[in-house]
């Protein structure tokens, strides 16, 4: 007599479950969630009190006369585990500047940092030092994309994402909250003392930058009191497609109903941020890599090409400046030429990462380009500037380059490819040329 087949339940239970919960959320469909999105709140007087002063919006112990900034790029758990490195060898070397000896880390006044750098400009915002000790473990180093499949899976989130106003970003944002940011708002961001934070998303009606300012906030009459960092940088991870927009409202038009009803606040309607209507009531964000993937934008914006120098730094509060180091991480994704030893015919998914690659790696270049341009022109008119790139290209190693180039920008790395972005980071900035200036190494 045969023995009886004995199957493996949790391998039943880990194929059937997410089929399971698919049905459920199509059953569901037709009793649609009232769920909704966390509203920003308008700027009222008692609210003002709290906001920061105009940027740059923290009290950073750096130097007046030396102005340090970092600029992160998209490339999930690889921007920020290169961009976590940068921030490790900075506070690794010191500097010497008028008379004074300190670490190159407590010179930063300002962070910039697009969808996966984000997570690590957003988290040293928040915990400042203690990220060293954090970290690694809270982020880096942990399975969030399978804790992300597993949140959105959950049989109550299905039923919430049935409502037309909770998508699957705003799940994102509560497991972020939960596991990194622990209900810190942009206004305690803004607050703390350290370098000045920008996270930077885009406008998915207008296609233009939206960085998370105290600036932008008073734009739209809201107080970032009231909106969670978690919230932000989900935002400015927000992938098309795979992921809903973050929503806003812009609290300038005060016709604008607190929610519209179904079927209303779309194009047509006159509602929402659409083209050709200077004041919306709603904004609706994406990814911040879809303007600029390298988190450069804010600085373009700032010191538009052919702007006195001068006056930029005085204008953006930093009036003393007589030198300028902006240290930027790119982790971009990078196009793969190993096709081009191969006599086969790519398939639609190598052709499909091309084309989506592609036209962010110009857009990389333009940016580069005109950061080029202005620093040269900055130069021209007295000021001392350094641009040092740490990017993946330029290690020596071609082993080595070619493996960190080619690990996806998903949110989960093996933990000793975290380790092996963190020493490329310090490795490319201490074969620098600048960086080897700047801190004085032989």
């Amino acid at each position: 007599m045969r023995p009886p087949v004995r199957v493996r339940p949790c391998l039943i239970r880990s194929r059937i479950t997410p089929a399971l919960a698919w049905l459920f959320a199509i059953a569901l469909a037709g009793c649609a969630s009232d769920a909704h999105y966390p509203l920003n709140h308008p700027l009222t007087p008692a609210s003002a009190m709290l906001q920061p002063a105009p940027e740059p919006s923290a009290m950073s112990p750096a130097s007046d006369s030396l102005l340090v900034i970092l600029a992160f790029s998209g490339g999930g758990t690889r921007a920020a585990a290169l961009a976590y490195g940068v921030l490790e060898t900075l506070a690794a070397h010191q500097i010497a500047w008028e008379g004074h000896q300190r670490r190159l880390l407590d010179e930063v006044d300002m962070i910039s940092a697009v969808s996966g750098g984000s997570f690590t400009a957003a988290y040293y915002g928040l915990r400042g030092e203690a990220t060293f000790a954090e970290f690694e473990h809270a982020f880096l180093k942990r399975d969030v994309e399978s804790e992300i499949k597993d949140e959105l899976l959950k049989a109550g989130n299905l039923s919430r994402m049935t409502s037309p106003y909770f998508g699957r970003s705003d799940i994102l944002a509560e497991h972020y909250d939960r596991i990194l940011f622990r209900g810190a708002t942009l206004g305690d961001l803004q607050r703390r003392s350290g370098p000045s934070i920008v996270i930077n998303a885009t406008r998915m009606t207008r296609g233009t930058p939206f960085p998370f300012t105290p600036r932008q906030f008073e734009a739209i009459g809201s107080s970032p009191d009231s909106v969670k960092v978690a919230r932000a940088v989900a935002a400015s991870a927000a992938v098309p497609v795979l992921l809903s927009p973050i929503m806003l409202r812009d609290y300038r038009d005060t016709s604008c109903a607190s929610l519209p009803s179904p079927g209303e606040g779309i194009p047509g309607s006159g509602d929402g941020d659409g083209d050709g209507d200077d004041h919306g009531c709603y904004i609706h964000l994406l990814d911040g890599g879809l303007n600029d993937n390298l988190g450069l934008g804010v600085l373009l914006e700032r010191a538009k090409e052919g702007h006195d120098a001068a006056r930029v730094l005085r204008e953006a509060g930093y009036p003393s400046t007589r030198r300028i180091v902006v240290i930027h991480a790119d982790a971009s994704a990078s196009l793969d030429r190993r096709w081009e030893g191969s006599a086969r015919i790519p398939p639609p998914s190598a052709v499909l990462e091309a084309s989506t690659s592609i036209p962010l790696l110009n857009t990389n270049l333009s940016t580069l380009e005109r950061m080029a341009a202005i620093a040269g022109q900055w130069r021209e008119q007295g000021l001392d500037v350094s641009l040092i790139e740490v990017n993946l290209d330029a290690l020596p190693d071609s082993t080595r380059r070619d493996h960190l180039r080619t690990l996806p920008t998903s949110m989960n790395l093996p933990a000793g490819d975290v380790d092996n972005l963190r020493r490329a980071a310090r490795d490319l900035l201490e074969i620098h040329p600048e960086f080897r200036r700047l801190t004085g190494l032989p």
